[in-house]
């Protein structure tokens, strides 16, 4: 089960996290595996990287300056509880990389991907549903559920904010 809403955050706010993100001051770093928990323990994207930013990690809280970045989308999640704030940037391919699936905890939680710019990557669910990157686009779901993403062939980067809650 998921749901998606599209226009988010007001124009301004998606406007001033698209212009940060995707802009020179963001500050990236290099990531040589894309996932962590996946549910067969293959190491499938061991060839696949990415560059992130943990943004929020439980239990300890926040851990970087970005953070505040991100405070308009978690304001309008009513968040109880965060576990896991990453931002993430997948660097263009020449050809669409499909990543491998997996989950983002071991346990039931709320997960929120927000697509910082539009591009033609997406993220697949199990199911094999493909939600498009369209900026301001929120996806929602239960982060023990299988999905996965993918890069992008027409934009320097395809970015996400990924939020793991109660």
């Amino acid at each position: 089960m998921y749901q998606i809403v599209d226009n988010f955050l007001s124009d301004i706010e998606a406007g001033a996290i698209e212009e940060y993100w995707t802009g020179p001051n963001a500050a990236w770093n290099f990531r040589s595996n894309l996932t962590f928990y996946n549910p067969d323990n293959s190491e499938q994207d061991n060839d696949h990287c990415f560059y992130g930013v943990m943004l929020w990690k439980m239990p300890h809280g926040k851990n970087n300056i970005q953070f505040d970045t991100v405070l308009p989308i978690i304001e309008k999640l009513k968040c109880k509880a965060l576990v896991k704030i990453q931002a993430n940037s997948y660097p263009r391919s020449n050809t669409l990389v499909k990543h491998g699936l997996h989950i983002d905890f071991p346990f039931h939680h709320k997960s929120c991907v927000y697509y910082v710019n539009t591009n033609n990557g997406y993220t697949i669910l199990k199911d094999g549903t493909k939600i498009e990157s369209i900026r301001n686009r929120a996806l929602f779901f239960d982060g023990v559920e299988e999905h996965c993403s993918t890069t992008c062939t027409d934009k320097k980067i395809r970015v996400t904010l990924n939020f793991n809650h109660f």
